[in-house]
């Protein structure tokens, strides 16, 4: 009797149990990955200043302070104050800038540079290792985890073997003299990785002319873009000569349009100059007291621009001219809110746009420092008075760049304006496992 009893509901589980196998959808009913791509606002980090220059073969004394690699005249200065980088600083704000004169020696000259925002990816377009030349590279990490980059040289050949891999500790810096990596590089452009939040990156580019200073200078990453202007932050002579400077990471078709204050000027034979995928280009500037170059092409180019400032040698070197040199990046124009911090000096803007506009730049209060009108296709050099530290802000769609001359030395260099704001990042979501579930 008991087994009798059982028998119904055994029927009835296995009725249940079946009718539920039977419900279970199978593969072709699975629901498709959907996945988005969202904006996302990084939280900022501290601008990263390199500091103070290096004499590539050391502060060597001679007995001729005319041959003596270093020199005890010098000052550096950097505002805001920040903390303690390594050599350099780590600044909390949204805009910075630091400045240094030699007096003499190796690397005699000015050289200055706008504090940069840690980026991922990165390019320096300035340096060489070739014969009395040096390339420092100086990689800055302010964030609180430790950060890998990778280092591509790049010349006139192209790439130049495999990516240097560089780990940067948190909230410190790491330095490489280029030229014991790679000797013999006439045209250099540095090509940065990283992860994480991304490393600060400058250049030291240091020239001599046997024992004559051939112009010391920073170079900053440079915007990348198929329509770029840059500014030429000086005039252009047989004497004191200047060069655009050209990188296509995966190759480009590039037309180059010279302007000066009264509008474009003749300049190539050809209408288009092809660059090699990776390969630099030097390009030489004509003659010209006041110029501009406006990059168009039809893939991303990197670009930056030297020009030299020519003065007497010491005697008995067997030179004419010292040199120094500035360098300053390519900027896209966009009415994006762009600053730079002031130094002492003898201080001009020298600005370009693609369409008639008014250069207006401000203080950190909104007073009105510059205001003037540029026309189309031209270039403008305009004088400005500002106290040191203090800050000049654009938004209008010109490419614009601070000069800092010492004209009694024969000293120059040049500021571009950085972005004071994070842009935000595209970020793709998909639905995906757990990290170890099959």
């Amino acid at each position: 009797m008991r087994l009798t009893r059982l028998i119904p509901a055994a029927a009835t589980a296995a009725l249940v149990a079946a009718v539920s196998v039977a419900s279970l959808p199978g593969p072709a009913a699975e629901v498709p990955a959907v996945t988005r791509d969202i904006s996302v606002a990084p939280t900022p980090l501290p601008l990263a200043c390199p500091g103070p220059l290096e004499v590539p073969v050391g502060d060597i004394d001679t007995g001729d302070s005319d041959l003596d690699a270093g020199s005890d005249d010098r000052t550096f200065w950097s505002a805001p104050e920040g903390d303690a980088l390594g050599e350099g600083n780590a600044v909390a704000g949204a805009w910075g800038t630091q400045v240094e004169r030699v007096g003499g020696g190796d690397i005699a000259g000015l050289a200055g540079t706008a504090c940069s925002a840690p980026s991922q990816d990165q390019w320096l377009v300035a340096g060489a290792t070739s014969l009395g030349a040096s390339a420092r590279l100086v990689l800055s990490n302010t964030s609180d985890a430790s950060v890998r980059a990778h280092v591509t040289l790049h010349g006139p050949v192209g790439v130049i073997d495999e990516a240097i891999v560089v780990s940067v500790a948190p909230h410190s810096q790491q330095s490489l003299l280029l030229e014991g990596i790679e000797a013999e590089i006439p045209a250099l452009a540095v090509h940065v990785v990283a992860g994480g939040v991304g490393v600060g990156a400058a250049l030291q580019d240091s020239r001599l002319n046997g024992f004559v200073a051939a112009g010391t200078e920073w170079a900053a990453p440079t915007h990348t873009g198929t329509d770029l202007i840059v500014p030429i932050a000086g005039p252009v002579t047989a004497d004191a000569p200047g060069t655009l400077r050209l990188v296509a990471p995966d190759g480009a078709d590039v037309t180059l349009s010279l302007w000066g204050s009264d509008g474009e000027r003749g300049w190539l034979g050809e209408d288009v100059v092809t660059v090699e995928a990776g390969a630099v280009t030097d390009l030489a500037l004509p003659a010209g007291d006041l110029q501009a170059v406006r990059i168009e092409a039809d893939a991303p180019v990197a670009a930056a621009a030297s020009v030299t400032v020519a003065r007497d040698a010491p005697a008995d070197t067997g030179v004419a001219y010292a040199l120094d040199q500035a360098w300053t990046e390519a900027q896209a124009a966009t009415s994006d809110e762009r600053a730079v911090v002031v130094p002492g000096g003898e201080l001009s803007i020298v600005a370009a746009a693609t369409e008639s506009t008014r250069l207006t730049l401000t203080d950190a209060d909104g007073a009105v420092v510059v205001d003037e009108p540029l026309s189309a296709g031209t270039v403008r050099r305009v004088e400005v008075e500002a106290e040191p530290g203090s800050v000049l802000i654009g938004t209008g769609p010109a490419a614009w760049a601070l000069t800092v001359a010492d004209g009694e030395a024969g000293f120059l260099t040049t500021l571009s304006p950085t972005p004071t704001s994070v842009p935000d990042r595209l970020v793709t979501i998909a639905p995906g496992t757990y990290v170890g579930s099959p």
